[in-house]
């Protein structure tokens, strides 16, 4: 399958935030689809522009969100003709809101979608009750699969995002090297949006 993932940028300069990396998370989704032999590419508007045409040629879009640029992702979902599933913090913590500008959610662990995609690849033999993590619609309903943590062990591909490398020196020069050194956070402070989301999958 032609599959894009999207990750969002508000172009709100009250919410400013640009990094010179995309974050990871939608890398390591994107790294795991390939990794199942699909044709996938991560649209980062920290990175590059994005032009809706171009994904007319898609058979499923990912959207990752965080509550900063949620409203962004929410207006690109909206030109879109092709099946969207939202995942990211804020897809995790507002599945009904994302469903109203999209197909699919999943919670949590991402690595649902390698599910998602060979559903929507054959919808006549695959079950969409039996992938974990996601949340849909169904004869008006909003259906809640069962949830489930795994660990995703694979290097995240950064070539997989649309003009990384093609880019400025002096740009190059100053992208920080991101690395994971564990799941989730040990602390528990009571603003975080990160522990509210894990809270389902913890064992109290």
């Amino acid at each position: 399958m032609n599959i894009k993932i999207i990750e969002p940028y508000d172009l709100n300069k009250r919410y400013d935030i640009r990094s010179l990396t995309p974050n990871p998370g939608p890398v390591v989704v994107a790294s795991l689809l390939k990794k199942h032999d699909h044709d996938v590419e991560v649209v980062s508007e920290y990175v590059t522009a994005l032009n809706i045409e171009e994904l007319d040629s898609a058979d499923l879009v990912g959207i990752s969100i965080t509550t900063y640029n949620a409203k962004r992702g929410y207006k690109i979902a909206q030109k879109i003709e092709k099946p969207v599933v939202f995942g990211g913090f804020h897809a995790s913590l507002m599945p009904e809101e994302c469903l109203e500008f999209g197909d699919y959610v999943i919670r949590g662990d991402g690595y649902s979608i390698v599910k998602l995609a060979d559903y929507i690849n054959d919808k006549e033999s695959k079950d969409l009750r039996q992938i974990p993590n996601l949340v849909y619609r169904q004869n008006g309903k909003v259906v809640f699969n069962k949830l489930e943590s795994g660990a995703i062990n694979i290097v995240p591909d950064y070539g997989l995002v649309k003009n990384y490398y093609k880019v400025n020196l002096n740009r190059l020069l100053r992208i920080p090297l991101l690395v994971n050194g564990s799941r989730g956070c040990h602390c528990n402070c009571a603003f975080c949006s990160i522990k509210t989301e894990m809270l389902p999958f913890r064992k109290i």
